[in-house]
């Protein structure tokens, strides 16, 4: 699993995925940033992306699995 993207905006932690994490708004408002994980192309199951939220206190307050690439 590899770090893709991080980000700070509060509308792509709320957009449906495959294009954002899907989380709530009151999620977003505690996030202060959205990391994009993606798997490796060594790993053997199929491919996947991690939406995880973080706030203030680098502490993980979501994630969200998403099958594909």
């Amino acid at each position: 699993m590899y770090l893709s993207e991080i980000t700070t905006k509060k509308e792509l932690m709320t957009s449906p995925p495959p294009f954002g994490g899907g989380f709530t708004q009151e999620q977003a408002a505690q996030a202060t940033r959205m990391e994009l994980w993606g798997s490796d192309w060594n790993e053997p199951a199929p491919d996947y992306c991690k939406f995880r939220l973080f706030d203030e206190k680098n502490t993980m307050i979501g994630e969200k699995y998403v099958p594909g690439y």
